[in-house]
């Protein structure tokens, strides 16, 4: 999955029942194309993503494993 956040901060919560297991989510700094810090870890069934600050970010969410 794929999610853009527009600068300001922001945080969503998926739901995600479908996809059971961990989930990593791999933050990329839209004004930068810097990388920021991931979340690993996350539940399938309900994950709340925050992003690393209030700049412009996308998140790539991938399964792990």
């Amino acid at each position: 999955y794929a999610l853009y956040f527009p600068a300001g901060g922001a945080s969503v919560r998926l739901a995600l029942p479908a996809a059971p297991g961990l989930w990593t989510a791999h933050w990329i700094n839209i004004d930068t194309g810097r990388a920021g810090a991931g979340q690993k870890g996350l539940t399938g069934t309900s994950l709340l993503l925050r992003t690393p600050d209030k700049s412009n970010w996308a998140a790539a969410l991938v399964p792990e494993g």
